[in-house]
């Protein structure tokens, strides 16, 4: 499963295999998704103005998250710009190296493209 979705949840584009092993509905794992990743960037704020000097900063960007799930499948998200977040739910087969680079290479190319619609570098 992939996703393109909003920080508020909402779903702009996805893709379901038709075997659908872990039966989750895009909607659900939208809203999930953007409520824990709005929790580690405020985590990560937070961390940022207690130590300034060693953590860079990422312009309020999650860059890439990866957590296991039940039954070992795994969930990453990654930022694609300011207001929205790549996902994709892969199985417990793909290494994580995998998963990640795949991610970050898709949410770049969303950023990219929404740049050009929004006018912006």
């Amino acid at each position: 499963m992939a996703l393109l979705v909003t920080a508020d949840g909402e779903i702009l584009g996805s893709h379901v295999e038709e075997e659908n092993p872990i039966a989750l509905e895009p909607s659900d794992v939208g809203a999930l998704v953007t409520e824990v990743a709005a929790d580690y960037l405020q985590l990560g704020k937070e961390l940022q103005r207690l130590d300034n000097k060693t953590i860079k900063s990422s312009n309020g960007l999650l860059p890439c998250l990866i957590v296991e799930m039940n039954e070992g499948y795994w969930v990453g998200i990654a930022g694609a710009g300011s207001n929205c977040y790549v996902v994709a739910i892969a199985e417990p087969a793909v290494p994580q190296g995998f998963l990640k680079e795949r991610l970050l290479a898709v949410s770049q190319y969303v950023k990219e493209s929404f740049s050009q619609i929004e006018g912006g570098p």
